[in-house]
Order: structure tokens, then C-alpha cells, then sequence
């Protein structure tokens, strides 16, 4: 028997985190606030068969040219194990149902977790892959993320990591470089601080930020939540780098990072990062997601250095499953997929 997807208004019957272990942070009820705040329209079902949720999915809203737009669900729907065979023919409905008498161009599905055998199959047949030119549009949640087991001894932590991390931890222990962690109630009275920092590395590195208002949201929400916290790390009060950490279904999620330009050599970022993960450990977090990273040349521009950065703390590789889509307008569809193969 197929699941049925209803949709859901309130947080109540939204609860990803019942049905897998370390449910993505893009599919829980705050994200989708974060994304209401960056002016996106948000829906929220979930799949239900023989009475029990199997399935929750959240949809986020994207603009496109004039006056369409397509729905993604990032790293969603999350799927309770088993259950993915008769989700997978469920979804096609939802598609329809959101496709159908609106702008929609498309809706695309990210399933967690990762498609494998025979439900990547069936998917397959049920849906269209994601062309490849479309994982690079800034929507797109990254193929591969890198998660590291904080079930272990900090020394043991240590040991696994690279030796320059190592190094760069300790020399910024002995160059004076202090952390400061600031819990959720605290999150807004520093946020000025801390998007400082990121305005001033999105300038260096040469990529856009969300809108500020997206990142005010990420702190109120969080606040209210009591489920996220900051580090800072600074020289004589200096801020150098800042770390913004959110919990979700047993993970620490690195979501956002800032540092500043100056006084590099004090490895501000890695003391950051080591505060971040010793902290999430003391907090119950099981797993600690340092986020998206490049696997291939083509993956992401411009993050080698990052994806380096945090395979160099220790852990593993998570890889996600194809993107899946659900075409309403194909000649809208293949307009917009051949324009992104363009640029």
C-alpha cells in the first residue's frame, strides 16, 4: 500500500527527526522559517500509511524568469527505512498537485537518506534525474557532505585528524588566541559582530551571501529554540573567526562561517572549529556535520580550500543521492536546464 501526503500547517505533526537517524537540517520546521524570512514560500506534507507518518517532506520556493518558479526539497523528503518504494509513487501526486495551476516550472526531490539498489531505481523510472548543469545553481544542496563521529575521546579526536590541523590548533592555543562559545538566548545581541564576518569573507572569497534578513532569522529562531549556539575566536579582543552551530536530531550542523582578513597566521578558524566540535560533544551530539564539500573538479568553484580545511579536522565522506524532478512546463523545463548548461 502507497503512502498518502497531506499537508501539514504547524510544527506538531512536522517531525523528520521520528523517522531516521540524524535527519538533514534543510527538512526541519526551523529552516523552512529561515527560508520564510529570506522571502520564500514554504510547504510542508507528510506521508502516512496504515495510519503511521513514513515520510515528511519540506518544499522551498525559488523565483525564477518571468514570473515562474520551481520547488526544491532540500535533502528531502526524509524517508523512514523500508517505506521509500511506496513514497516514491506518492511523491508523483504531490508534484502534480503543486505543478498544477501555478508557476511551478518543476519540483525536484533530494531524498534522505541517500537512495541506494533498488529504491534508486525505482526512483529512477518514477522521476527524471537532475541534469548535471542543474547541481551547480545556488539553491542546490551539495552532493557530498563530511560528518565526523564525536563518539570517541577528544585525544582520539586528535589523533584523527591531519597533522596540520593538529598543529594549527595548538599554535593558536600559544599565539593567545582565545574562544568564547555564546548560547542560543544570547545568539542576537551578537549578530552584528558575527555577520561582520561574513560580509567580510564573502568579499575575500568572492561568493554572495543570502540576505541579511535570512541570517536574522537563523539567529531568532535559534534563540527560541535553545538549540544552537556561536563561537568566537579572538587575539586582544580582535574577533578572527566566528562559528555558527545548530543541532538537529542528534548532529552538531556547521551551517555558517565567518573570519576576518587579518591575522591569518593565528589560525583563528581552526581554534574556532575545535571549540565547536569539543562543545557539540559536551552538548550529547553523536555526529558533528561540517557541511558541503567538493568530491570533483566541477562540484562546487572555488571550495577546494574548504573542503580541504574540514576533511583535515578527521571523519568521512556522506555522498547523496541524484537530484530527482517532476517536469510541469517541459518546454519551460528544458529552457531553464539548457540555460544553466550555458552559463
Amino acid at each position: 500500500m502507497s503512502a498518502v501526503f497531506e499537508e501539514v500547517r504547524g510544527p506538531e505533526r512536522f517531525q523528520p527527526a521520528g523517522l531516521i537517524k540524524y535527519p538533514p537540517l534543510t527538512q526541519s520546521y526551523a529552516y523552512g522559517e529561515w527560508q520564510r524570512a529570506a522571502g520564500r514560500a514554504v510547504r510542508r506534507f507528510v506521508g502516512v500509511r496504515g495510519g503511521a507518518c513514513v515520510a515528511a517532506l519540506q518544499l522551498v520556493e525559488y523565483p525564477l524568469l518571468a514570473g515562474r518558479s520551481y520547488c526544491y526539497a532540500p535533502y528531502g523528503p526524509v524517508v523512514k527505512e523500508g517505506e521509500e518504494e511506496g513514497v516514491v509513487h506518492a511523491l508523483a501526486e504531490v508534484a502534480r498537485e503543486v505543478v498544477c495551476g501555478r508557476r511551478a516550472v518543476f519540483v525536484r526531490f533530494d531524498f534522505s537518506p541517500p537512495l541506494t539498489g533498488e529504491a534508486l531505481r525505482i526512483a529512477g523510472e518514477a522521476f527524471r534525474r537532475g541534469p548535471r548543469a542543474t547541481e551547480r545553481v545556488s539553491s542546490a544542496q551539495p552532493r557530498a557532505e563530511w560528518v565526523l563521529n564525536l563518539a570517541r575521546a577528544e585525544e582520539e579526536l586528535l589523533r584523527g585528524m591531519h597533522h596540520n590541523t593538529r598543529y594549527s590548533i595548538r599554535a593558536a592555543e600559544r599565539r593567545g588566541v582565545q574562544t568564547e562559545v555564546v548560547g542560543a538566548p544570547l545568539l542576537p545581541q551578537h549578530f552584528d559582530e558575527f555577520f561582520g564576518l561574513m560580509e567580510e569573507t564573502a568579499a575575500r572569497d568572492g561568493f554572495r551571501l543570502h540576505p541579511r534578513a535570512y541570517y536574522e532569522a537563523a539567529f531568532r529562531v535559534s534563540a527560541g529554540a535553545g538549540n544552537a549556539f556561536l563561537v568566537f575566536a579572538r587575539h586582544e579582543r580582535a574577533p578572527l573567526a566566528a562559528h555558527f552551530i545548530v543541532f538537529y536530531g542528534g548532529q552538531a550542523n556547521f551551517v555558517f562561517g565567518g573570519s576576518s582578513s587579518a591575522q591569518r597566521e593565528l589560525f583563528g578558524s581552526y581554534a574556532a572549529q575545535w571549540t565547536a566540535i569539543r562543545e557539540a560533544k559536551v552538548r550529547g551530539a553523536t555526529r558533528y556535520n561540517f557541511g558541503g564539500i567538493s568530491i570533483d573538479a566541477e562540484t562546487k568553484e572555488g571550495w577546494e580550500g574548504l573542503s580541504s580545511f574540514k576533511r583535515k579536522f578527521g571523519g568521512e565522506l556522506l555522498a547523496h543521492s541524484p537530484f530527482f524532478d517532476v517536469a510541469g512546463s517541459k518546454l519551460w523545463y528544458y529552457a531553464y536546464v539548457a540555460y544553466k548548461a550555458i552559463r
